[in-house]
């Protein structure tokens, strides 16, 4: 289905990624997203679409909160794995229901792509385009990955920071191996 009215698809994602961080994606109903938005649940189904287009669009809109945790700042220098790992730590813990969500959900290819676009250009490779979706989908994944595995060690703090900050430097010299320089 065609989506009529993009102000308004973007308020009914936002109300989404609202009531997902208050509730969690499994309480996530057509008729409470009309309720919470004073629409009817056919406005709603008509500005976003099907399920899978209301997913796509919602996580999307996590994965930029993500990004604008991950580089804000565009931290320079031997910190920006620990300095990251903290901004993404305290993101998780204010938005538990949001990572679960970003972690459970695949990414589309066009999400992939507006997401990457708000990516640092220091991490951009130049005069060459954003890399294609496999290799964007694989640092994706990788990404949730890294999220899963410090969630996993919430019993320490410290071994999450560390754990998490690891990744990320990982993350990067993948990114730096595999994109910046081919």
């Amino acid at each position: 289905m065609r989506v009529r009215d993009e102000r308004i698809r973007d308020r009914i994602v936002d109300a989404v990624v609202e009531m997902i961080d208050e509730h969690g994606w499994e309480h996530i109903t057509v008729r409470r997203i009309g309720e919470r938005m004073h629409y009817a649940a056919s406005t709603i189904v008509y500005h976003v679409g099907s399920l899978e287009e209301l997913i796509a669009g919602v996580r999307t809109r996590v994965a930029e909160q993500l990004v604008l945790t991950l580089f804000a700042g565009d931290v320079q220098g031997p910190n920006r794995g620990p300095e990251a790992a903290e901004r993404l730590l305290g993101w998780m813990g204010q938005h538990p229901k949001l990572l679960a969500f970003f972690v459970m959900k695949a990414p589309t290819d066009d999400s992939l792509q507006s997401v990457n676009a708000m990516v640092p250009t220091t991490f951009a490779p130049a005069g060459r385009g954003w890399p294609k979706a496999g290799t964007l989908r694989y640092f994706d994944r990788a990404l949730q990955c890294a999220l899963e595995g410090t969630l996993l060690l919430d019993d320490c703090p410290d071994r999450q920071r560390d754990f998490l900050a690891t990744e990320l430097l990982h993350l990067e010299a993948q990114w730096h191996r595999l994109v910046m320089t081919t």
